[in-house]
Parts: C-alpha cells; sequence; structure tokens
C-alpha cells in the first residue's frame, strides 16, 4: 500500500500529539474550536460548527473510498460525530479534494486522456463518413467533427448547473462521448465560428508542417503550451547541458566581453576537448609502441584533412561577411592577415617565434599550412612504417559532422551570418585547435625532443605544423575575439553564436567517435545498429521469469535498489527491452512505468505481452532523445503535459538496466543528462553494466569452451575481444565488442558492448549533477549454483555487474526559490522611508534623453530590442537599477521609485506621452531584471473595463472590484519574481494598495497554526486557469478560447495546475509565497471538487488572510510617475475598490512582471 506522503504524515502525527496532550483520543467540535481559539485563532462557534460538520462528513466519504479500495483503517470516532488520526489520514489518502491534485502524472494523464478520447472518437467518425484517415491526424472534416462535439459539450455542460458530486476523482465526461451531441443545435453565427476555429487548427498544423490536425497539435493548442517548430527561437536551455546562464545573453546586464568570457570557459570545457581519443594520444596508449601511436596519429590526420581543406574557403567567407558588418575595415584586415600566415606569409615577430621553437623558417617560409599538414601527414605515415590507410569514404565519414557544422557556420547561403562565422572560427577553431593539437602530438612530441639518434625516428620538423598551430594559433585567437566582442551586442545574436559554437563542438565530439569506430572496426555483431540487432531476435527475449546471467545476477540487484523507492513511484524504465523489468516493478508497487526503447519490435512485445498491466506505458524512442519524446514530439500520447513536468522534473524513480553498454561514454552523458532533467528533486537513478573485468575474464575469438570430451559447448557468457591486449584497459574505452549469452533453455542472444572504466561511470554521473548512493559488483550466489550449477560454472568467480544507485538531489531546486525577506518591527515603522527611492536627477536626465531618443525613431516599448550600444548610454540609470534589484531580491522586498516626472519627458501629445512613460519604464524595468512578457504583452493596461469578477476567466486588474492580499500569476508553470505597477492617472476615489510580508505571515502562522491546518497552505493546491484575463469564457468571440475553457477540459486543466500557497527549501531561508484566495475557491468548484472549499483548507485560508493583514507594512496611494516595485515571492499586495472620475480621469495603472534570477539572490 502507497504510504502517506511525509507532510501529510507528519500531521497526523501532530493531531495525535494534540489529542495525547489534551487527553483526547479524539476531537468534537468545541473541543476542536477550543484549540484553534487557544493558539489566538478567532472563529464564529456558529460558523465553525458547520464546518465542522462538512469536515466530519468529509472523512466519511474518504472511508467509503477507502473501504472500496479494500484498504480501510476504520474510524470509530466519525461514528459519533468526532475526529481522530485514522479519520484525518484516510482524508488526506482518499478523499478526491486532497488527491486528485497531489500527482501531476495522474493529472496530466486525465488531461490529455480527455482530449485522446475525443481525439480518437474523430477519427473514427471520419472513417466512417467515409473520409481518408490514417488513424493519426484528423482531416478537415474530422477536424470540424471533433471542434463541433467539444463545443456543444461545452453549451450541454454550461446549461448544467447540477453539483458535481465530490466523490467523483476526475469529471464526468459522459456528454462528450454521447453520439448525438454532433448533430444539431448550431445556428449560422454558431456555425461561423466553427468554421473559424477549424480554419485555426488546420492553419497550426500547417505552420507545423504536419499532414493533417494530429493529437500532438491539438493538445498544445487547447492546452496553451508550445509544442515547437523549425523555426523557433533558439532556447539556450537546449545548449551547453543547459548551464549557461539566461543573463549572459541580455545585453542590458551583460557587456559582450562578459558574455564571449562566459562561452570561452564553455568551449574549454566542452567533452570535445577531453575526449579520452585524446587523452590516449596524449600519452602514447592509443596503438601498440612508439610506431603503432604514430600510425594511429597519420590515420587521424588523414581524415581530419577532409575539414582543415575548407577552413581556408570558410575563412574567406567569413572576412567577407565580417567586412560587410565591419565599415571600418579593421576587422576584415585582421582576417586577411589570418590568411596571410595561413599561406605561409609571415612578419618579422612570427619568424622570431618560429626560430624560437626550433624551427627552420627558410622552411617554412611561404610554404601554405595545407601543405605543411600534408607533409607532417607523410612523415608519420613513413615513420610508423604503415601502408595501410582509409579509403575516401571513411575519411568523409570520419569529418562529415565537422565540415558541416562549419559550413552551416559560415556559408551564408545556408543562413550564416557575420557574428556565427566568426565565432565559429574563434571559439570553433582558433580557441581549442592549440590544446586539441597540444594533445595529439603531446606524446610524438616528447619522442622527438628526447632521441639524440643521429638519424631520429621523427624529428621537430616533422612535426613544424602541430609546434606552430600550438603557439601562433594563440595571437589569431585572441584577435577573432576582439571580433566576435565587438559582434555580440544583441541578445539574438548571442543565441546564433552559442547555437552554432556549440553545435560544432558537439560536431567535433562525434568526429572522435566516428575515427575510433572507423580505425578500430567493432568485433562481430559489435557494429551492428542496436535497433537492427534486437528487432532481429526480439521473439528470444520475451521472458516472464528468469532465463539468462543477467536475470539471476543482474537484474534483481536492480529491483533490490529499486525497492525502497518503487512503491507509489511514477518509474522511467530507458531501455526497458520487451518490459520484463518494467513488469517487475508494476508487481513491486509502482503505480505506473513508462517504458522506452530504441527497438521498435521489442516494443511491440512489451506491448503484446499478456502479463502486462495498465499501470504499464511502451514508446519506441532513441534513449538520447527522452526529453525531445516525451516533451515535445508525443506529450499528449504518453499523458504529459510540458511546462513543469519538464522544468521540475516528473517521475520519481527512473531505470536503465544494460542499456549503456550499448552506447558510447558521450553518449551515455547525454542519456544520463535527459535522464536527471526527467526525474524529480530527490528523485532515484538505478542502472546496470557489464563489469569492465568481464571482457578480459570472458573474452577471446570464440564464444565457446572445450568440454572433456573435446567438443564444444557454448559458455553461459562470452566476449569477442579480437586483438585487444589482455593488458590494455583505458586505451580500450568505447571500443565496441560482440558478445553472446546463453539462456536456460538453450537460446543465444546476442549483445555487445562499448567499453567502459569504471571512472567513465563515475565521472560522467559527477559532471551531470548527480549523488551517488551505492555501486554494487554483481557476482554468481550460492542459490544460483545450488539451482543450476552447471550454467553458472563459467562464471562463478567473476565480477559481473555493476548496479549503480544515484540521486537527483533533493535540493536542485532550492537555489531556484527567492530568499524570503523578512520584516522586523523597527522597519515596519519606518516603511515609508525604507520604501522610498526617488530618481536622482543624473538617473532621471539620462533615462528622459534615451527615452526621447528612442521613441522618436518609431521604437515602442513593444518593440524595444536592447544592444549593447544601449547599455553604454544607460550606465547611470543601471546602476540604480542595481540598487533596486538588491532591495527587491536581498532587502525590504518593495520599493516606491518617484521622480519620473510624466510632464518633462517631452511628449507632444497625451499618446506621446503615455508612449514614452511606458518606454521609460520598460528600460528601467528591464535593467533590474528580465522582462517576463507572455500572452499579455510585454506591459499590461490596469484598468476598469467593467467586467464582473465573478464570472469565468476575469482578472482584478480590469475591474474596480477590492482584490485581497495576493501575489500575481495563477500558472503553475510560471512563477514571477517581481511585479511592477506605475501610475499614469490615479483614481478619483479609492484603489489604496496595500503591501504585507508573506514572510512574517508564514512565521506567524507557525507559531499560531497546529502543523495538520498549516498543512493546507504546503499541500498542492488547484488553482482557476486563465487565458488573457479580459472575461468571457464560454461565452467569448475566440472560439478556440472557447475550447479551451470548455467546463470538462477546464477541470482538468486545473485539477493540473495545483501548487502550495507557500513553497520552502529546508533551512526555511528561501520562500516563494503564492496566493490568490479566489482562484483557490473558484478552481476547487470548476474542478469539481465542490461548492464550498475543503474545511480544513478554509479555515487555514481565514488564518492567512487574518495573519496577512496583521503583517500589513505599507499602504500606498501612487501618484502620476510613481512606480512600485514588489518582490512577488515574499510579498503580498491588495488593492482597495475604487470609483473613476470623468473619461480624462479614469483610474490607469501599467503593470510589469520581472525576473530575477531566483538563484542570484
Amino acid at each position: 500500500m502507497e504510504p502517506l506522503y511525509h507532510l501529510a504524515n507528519e500531521s497526523v502525527s501532530d493531531f495525535d500529539r494534540i489529542c495525547s496532550v489534551l487527553g483526547y483520543e479524539s476531537l468534537s467540535a468545541k473541543e476542536f474550536l477550543d484549540i484553534l481559539q487557544s493558539c489566538g485563532f478567532l472563529k464564529d462557534a456558529q460558523n465553525f460548527e458547520n464546518l465542522f460538520d462538512r469536515l466530519v462528513s468529509m472523512c466519511r466519504e474518504a472511508e467509503a473510498v477507502a473501504k472500496e479500495n479494500g484498504s480501510l483503517i476504520a474510524s470509530e470516532a466519525l461514528v459519533y460525530d468526532r475526529l481522530d488520526s485514522n479519520a484525518l489520514r484516510n482524508l488526506y489518502k482518499y478523499h478526491p479534494s486532497y488527491t486528485s491534485c497531489k500527482d501531476q502524472i495522474e493529472t496530466a494523464r486525465a488531461l490529455t486522456g480527455f482530449l485522446k478520447e475525443l481525439f480518437e472518437i474523430s477519427t473514427i467518425e471520419q472513417l466512417e463518413d467515409d473520409f481518408s484517415t490514417d488513424g493519426l491526424s484528423l482531416s478537415r472534416h474530422g477536424t470540424r467533427q471533433f471542434v463541433k462535439r467539444l463545443s456543444l459539450c461545452s453549451k450541454n455542460s454550461s446549461r448544467d448547473n447540477t453539483e458535481r458530486s465530490t466523490s467523483s476523482s476526475t469529471p464526468d465526461i459522459v456528454p462528450v462521448m454521447d453520439s448525438d451531441s454532433s448533430s444539431s443545435e448550431y445556428d449560422s453565427e454558431e456555425d461561423t465560428m466553427l468554421d473559424e476555429s477549424v480554419h485555426k487548427l488546420i492553419a497550426q498544423s500547417q505552420h507545423l508542417e504536419a499532414d493533417g490536425l494530429d493529437l500532438e497539435t491539438l493538445a498544445a493548442t487547447l492546452l496553451r503550451y508550445n509544442k515547437g517548430t523549425a523555426t523557433d527561437c533558439v532556447d539556450h536551455k537546449t545548449l551547453f547541458s543547459g548551464k549557461l546562464a539566461e543573463r549572459i545573453f541580455d545585453p542590458l546586464h551583460t557587456t559582450p566581453n562578459e558574455f564571449v568570457s562566459a562561452l570561452d570557459a564553455a568551449v574549454l570545457g566542452h567533452d570535445a576537448l577531453h575526449h579520452h581519443v585524446l587523452d590516449s594520444f596524449s600519452v602514447g596508449s592509443f596503438g601498440c609502441g612508439f610506431k603503432g601511436n604514430v600510425s594511429r596519429l597519420a590515420d587521424f590526420m588523414q581524415a581530419y584533412r577532409h575539414f582543415t581543406s575548407t577552413f581556408c574557403t570558410h575563412l574567406e567567407a567569413t572576412i567577407e561577411m565580417v567586412g560587410e558588418a565591419d565599415p571600418t575595415g579593421k576587422h576584415r584586415k585582421t582576417l586577411e592577415e589570418n590568411v596571410e600566415e595561413e599561406q605561409g606569409i609571415y612578419g618579422e615577430e612570427d619568424i622570431a617565434m618560429i626560430e624560437l621553437l626550433g624551427l627552420d623558417a627558410d622552411r617554412l617560409r611561404n610554404v601554405p599550412h595545407q601543405e605543411l599538414y600534408v607533409r607532417c601527414y607523410e612523415g608519420l605515415r613513413r615513420i610508423s612504417g604503415s601502408n595501410t590507410s582509409f579509403t575516401e569514404e571513411q575519411c568523409g565519414f570520419i569529418a562529415e559532422p565537422l565540415v558541416n557544422a562549419f559550413a552551416a557556420a559560415c556559408d551564408p547561403s545556408l543562413g550564416a551570418t557575420a557574428a556565427t562565422a566568426i565565432a565559429s572560427m574563434y571559439l570553433g577553431s582558433e580557441l581549442i585547435v592549440s590544446k586539441m593539437y597540444g594533445k595529439l602530438s603531446n606524446y610524438v612530441t616528447a619522442i622527438a625532443k628526447e632521441d639524440n639518434e643521429e638519424s631520429p625516428l621523427i624529428t621537430e620538423d616533422d612535426l613544424a605544423f602541430f609546434l606552430l598551430h600550438i603557439d601562433m594559433d594563440v595571437d589569431h585567437a585572441d584577435k577573432m575575439r576582439a571580433i566576435v566582442v565587438d559582434l555580440a551586442s544583441d541578445e539574438a545574436t548571442r543565441l546564433r553564436i552559442t547555437a552554432a559554437v556549440h553545435a560544432i563542438l558537439e560536431a567535433r565530439k562525434i568526429v572522435w567517435d566516428r575515427f575510433l569506430e572507423t580505425v578500430v572496426p567493432p568485433t562481430g555483431h559489435g557494429g551492428e545498429d542496436s535497433a537492427k540487432l534486437y528487432n532481429k531476435q526480439s521473439k528470444n527475449w520475451v521472458r516472464n521469469g528468469a532465463t539468462c546471467l543477467s536475470d539471476f545476477t543482474g537484474r534483481p540487484i536492480v529491483f533490490e535498489a529499486c525497492a525502497p523507492w518503487v512503491i507509489g513511484a511514477h518509474v522511467l524504465d530507458v531501455g526497458c527491452g520487451e518490459g520484463y523489468g518494467a513488469r517487475r516493478l508494476v508487481a513491486m508497487g509502482a503505480k505506473s512505468v513508462l517504458g522506452l526503447d530504441i527497438s521498435g519490435e521489442m516494443i511491440e512485445r512489451a506491448k503484446a505481452n499478456p502479463q502486462k498491466s495498465d499501470k504499464e506505458t511502451y514508446e519506441a524512442c532513441d534513449a538520447e532523445k527522452v526529453v525531445e519524446t516525451l516533451f515535445k514530439d508525443k506529450p499528449a500520447s504518453l499523458g504529459l503535459v510540458p511546462g513543469r513536468m519538464l522544468q521540475q522534473g516528473c517521475f520519481d524513480l527512473a531505470t536503465a538496466i544494460f542499456l549503456f553498454n550499448y552506447t558510447s561514454i558521450g553518449k551515455m552523458k547525454n542519456i544520463c543528462e535527459q535522464v536527471y532533467t526527467t526525474l524529480k528533486p530527490g528523485g532515484h537513478f538505478v542502472f546496470s553494466v557489464p563489469h569492465p573485468f568481464m571482457l578480459h575474464a570472458h573474452g577471446s575469438s570464440s564464444s565457446s569452451k572445450t568440454k572433456a570430451n573435446g567438443e564444444n559447448e557454448p559458455s553461459t557468457f562470452s566476449f569477442s575481444s579480437g586483438e585487444a591486449s589482455s593488458g590494455a584497459y583505458f586505451s580500450l574505452r568505447d571500443r565496441r565488442f560482440a558478445g553472446v549469452i546463453r539462456t536456460l533453455d538453450g537460446k543465444n542472444l546476442n549483445v555487445k558492448m562499448f567499453f567502459k572504466a569504471i571512472s567513465d561511470y563515475t565521472e560522467t554521473l559527477k559532471a551531470v549533477g548527480f549523488d551517488i548512493q551505492d555501486m554494487k559488483e554483481c557476482r554468481v550466489l550460492q542459490e544460483h549454483v545450488g539451482e543450476h550449477p552447471e550454467f553458472f560454472e563459467s562464471v562463478k568467480d567473476s565480477p559481473l555487474h555493476i548496479v549503480f544507485d544515484v540521486v537527483k538531489p533533493a535540493t536542485v531546486n532550492s537555489g531556484k526559490i527567492p530568499k524570503a525577506l523578512k520584516w522586523s518591527a523597527l522597519e515596519k515603522a519606518n516603511a515609508d522611508k525604507i520604501l522610498v527611492a526617488n530618481l536622482p536627477a543624473p538617473v532621471f536626465a539620462e533615462l528622459r534623453e534615451f527615452t526621447a531618443s528612442t521613441y522618436s525613431e518609431g521604437i515602442t516599448h513593444e518593440t524595444f530590442a536592447p544592444t549593447a550600444r544601449d547599455a553604454e548610454k544607460l550606465q547611470t540609470v543601471a546602476a540604480f537599477a542595481r540598487e533596486l534589484r538588491d532591495k527587491l531580491s536581498k532587502g525590504s522586498g518593495a520599493v516606491r521609485v518617484t521622480g519620473l516626472d510624466l510632464g518633462a519627458l517631452g511628449g507632444k501629445t497625451d499618446q506621446d506621452t503615455e508612449g514614452m512613460a511606458k518606454l521609460a519604464y520598460f528600460v528601467l524595468s528591464s535593467l533590474i531584471g528580465r522582462v517576463d512578457g507572455g500572452s499579455r504583452g510585454k506591459l499590461f493596461d490596469v484598468r476598469d473595463k467593467g467586467l464582473d469578477t465573478s464570472q469565468d476567466n476575469v482578472l482584478f486588474s480590469v475591474s474596480s472590484k477590492a482584490a485581497t492580499h495576493h501575489t500575481d500569476g495563477a500558472s503553475a508553470d510560471k512563477a514571477h519574481d517581481a511585479v511592477g505597477l506605475m501610475c499614469l492617472v490615479p483614481s478619483f476615489r479609492g484603489g489604496t494598495l496595500h503591501l504585507s510580508s508573506a514572510t512574517n505571515a508564514l512565521e506567524v502562522l507557525k507559531q499560531r497554526l497546529p502543523k495538520f491546518l498549516l498543512h493546507e497552505l504546503l499541500r498542492p493546491l488547484p488553482r482557476d486557469v486563465l487565458e488573457s484575463g479580459g472575461g468571457t469564457g464560454v461565452h467569448s468571440t475566440d472560439h478556440l478560447l472557447q475550447l479551451s475553457r470548455n467546463p470538462q477540459l477546464l477541470a482538468h486543466r486545473i485539477r493540473h495546475n495545483a501548487y502550495p500557497v507557500f513553497e520552502q527549501d529546508e533551512g526555511a531561508s528561501r520562500l516563494r509565497f503564492r496566493y490568490m484566495r479566489q482562484w483557490i475557491e473558484s478552481g476547487h468548484q470548476k474542478a469539481g471538487l465542490g461548492s464550498d472549499l475543503p474545511p480544513l483548507l478554509e479555515t487555514a485560508l481565514d488564518a492567512l488572510d487574518d495573519a496577512l493583514r496583521e503583517e500589513t507594512i505599507a499602504s500606498l496611494d501612487l501618484q502620476p510617475g510613481e512606480i512600485i516595485y514588489c518582490n512577488n515571492a515574499s510579498l503580498a499586495h491588495a488593492r482597495d475598490a475604487f470609483v473613476d472620475g470623468d473619461s480624462a480621469k479614469r483610474r490607469h495603472m501599467v503593470r510589469v512582471w520581472i525576473k530575477l534570477g531566483a538563484s542570484d539572490n
């Protein structure tokens, strides 16, 4: 049985403790109220008695659910209308108000399942109507049927005011399934809207280059997340393992030099420069002896020439593009000097350096570097004594990724720009080749220096190409770097530069892998594609019990490591094969298992297994594309929703049973990064790999052993080690070896292994961010020999496998939670002084001048795209903005900016004054942090539109109603760090803004409330989903919006949109407060969880509202030009109702959301 989650368990324990202290076994309504009143909580006795009756009723409903599940721990107290810990435990564990939003994977599956069922019905309908269909997409006719069905469902649901039963864990979808619902009930206006919706959906499919409307596009459109397209802007999180901070791309916060420095560090730390092939070359362990290593180096130079021969072409193209981008011509001159050196034309300083290196300058003058390259290659080939060489096809195969990556970065016909070209030349070549060539030639250069023979094997002149590039490329790199700094002026350019350089570094990594694959071919079937290998033998892998060696010696250790974490867990099984492991994990108590495997045939076997349960889902997927498959290509199909499920991770446990023996070291790291991303903080990753010792212990040129009578008998396990030296270890890394496993029933299963050292696993895990919890060597045990002595005879004394249990640190997201800001009594008493920050005259002058100049060019806040040049003009304003940022993130958490004289901005008309004020406000806000624009624009006009906030999808900011204490934002996927409000026109009367410390309020509640009430503010709570916030819901003229807010679909969306009021780190030094009571109340109602809040939640929210009022720190009436910035994670704000004056004096505020970057706090 799934255990109670820890916060609920603490609440039950605290309830027991309180009862024990007071001498009660259970509590009556009066005793319950007495406890709260003793804590300083005030509640009307009569109202509370009604609330307590509802609580008892909910506990009885929970017991009924528990009884149906066969896991009831009955509460005797409920018989007497009293409350005890068993009643509370059942409430937390079984009542839909507590369970329906707790599990984000389950809410995502319910949400996508609702759409999937409608989609499948529509595909069937279009088939019945003789419309062409593949069952995977909707034609225009099928789309129309889908839209019509969902629209009628909306109409039927809006007419039906019957309250949903709270005993139902998911909204009823019977009306959607009613076949008659697709018939009539449409007037001409509605029919026009329907056609409009169909047109928009089909257009979205065409935008994504899809053939018809597929489920994924439909889900992305209706659930309003970005599915992604080929033309999307570059996402910095996908580059360099997401380790580049977002701020380095923002020219208002990072200078071009700081940006390039960050890229320098990322490039120099990239795996392409630390590949094990380079390490082997550097110490001379790649080949057998000196000549063997020289031969391997010659092989590489032969293949690499396919890239170096294109270098001058790319450099010339770069010169042309840079020359066009630089009217001064200085950059062109710098690059042309580089071309001269490539042609062997040297200046006096270069000649001096050449001579200093001990090289004969006369032999190098006017000799193009390509010729030097050929000299070096031919000399190495001669010295090695080897006549074998790669074919042209092999050389092309090895160099192809790098050739293509440089072409994409430097060829204007492929979309290259001056910035991508020069950045690729610098960061992808000049910065790193000196280090790369240094490693490649280290061993042979050391031999050349120590060789004192009259006729040495190799001379420094033979290595002139290497020596020149190791020293001279440093100077080239410095000059090119200056050009990159000059061109990296705006965010879009910086992103393109980073993407181009990242592609080149990844290509270099692939080049090393391909070189190794070509120079040391795999043994036997070790080179066969893994998908094909398993597709061919998928039938032989199917089993429901242990049959092969690792079923006895490896997988049980994996399951043992999973045991503490698997009960109630959502598991990701990467490399699941035919589902053997997934089925076992379900039997151990997993709530669900998503199995992924590159072999389509193995996936089909898993799906077809008669023992498969509905808790198992299988999908064909390359392990390197887990995130792409789960959250971009097929999220709806797999029951996932992009957003926080990807941002924070959603799986509790991941496994990879004998997966990494099929991947290179580099690919293993990529897969580990994918798994890390999908795991929740604190989630475990358990995987098994062959022990490195196995190659030498069970490696041979044959896969059989000789019996006593001289006959051959297949070994239980063996590898074909080929020509691998028995003493080799590190030099074997990533070499591929074929293996054969014999099963108990006599089958032979072909497997393969990319050899890895133990340090490859530990270093990879460390680099990705995992903490290693345990690592076990697996071997044959006593019980194995007792059952099948002959089967285990040949392996009984060998270390066979290693099982790793690693964990994603539980605190990994703590840095994303802002610092908790607490107000002292002294600070509260002096809030008026603390909050005010007057714009100094130089700051206002600089801001005014910049705004006037920018606005005169026709640029508004919506079109303003800052550059490094803008940052140079705003240095005084930026210094002031940094002070504001510090106050918001580390100090008071709020600041009232005064001194922005709207009349002095220079606007000739009211419209110009408003436009310039917004631009100045946007610029200042952008210098504080990163403006967090979304569907409502970069800035949002806050003024009364006469809308009723009790209606669906209406924000308080477009009404004149009072708004109680709250924070901005209702989406679980996006939390705003700070909110700003600028006053253009104050209200005629009312509208006072109140600020309160949520940090202080939480401290009050911790002292005041028992844990079982405080728990309500720490558990995920459903929040209403808001679109544009303009109101109208199902009455919207935007028919797609109407579809998105279909009541049944909306109920699922709300259940998935759940998060706590308070989120803290373990030390309580960080806090994110997210609260708007109305969205919690309307969320419960629209999600079908009852018209009233659960009694404990209602009580806790009442206490929270009281505490926020008590902890008010300031009440403000903003005047024109004044701005209030507020930390949206530690402070709450409220607004009084207001009354507007005449049309010229209607209250007009402008809101902005700002990302401060919690990890920087």
